[in-house]
């Protein structure tokens, strides 16, 4: 009888954020969708002085491309795992990268309704 074909990530650890920050590729790509639904994102601009536009720093109605591009360039800069490299705790990176991501979906959601994208 053959053996079974092993994948390529059998016997190597992957992300899991909820056991170490280890688990399986199934349970790293879940996670890794996991998005901030819109009323979690409209609790984190309650009582700020700003919005979402001016979080990701693009003048309001700013092409669908050019906020998505901003997102990601923004998010990689302030992620928790690389927080050492642009001086910061990670306690503000995580607070940067929350915001940030609820800015990205209250934009996004927007863009949705209106058929923008």
């Amino acid at each position: 009888m053959p053996k079974a074909k092993k994948g390529f990530l059998d016997g190597y650890k992957t992300y899991d954020p909820e056991t170490e920050g280890y688990g399986s590729p199934a349970q790293w790509r879940a996670a890794f969708a996991h998005r901030m639904s819109q009323e979690e994102a409209e609790e984190v601009f309650v009582g700020k002085q700003y919005g979402p536009w001016a979080v990701l720093g693009v003048p309001e109605g700013s092409p669908w491309k050019v906020v998505k591009s901003t997102f990601r360039r923004l998010s990689m800069a302030c992620h928790p795992d690389r927080c050492i490299l642009n001086n910061m705790t990670k306690v503000e990176a995580e607070e940067k990268f929350k915001e940030l991501t609820a800015a990205f979906t209250l934009i996004d959601n927007e863009y949705t309704r209106k058929g923008l994208k």
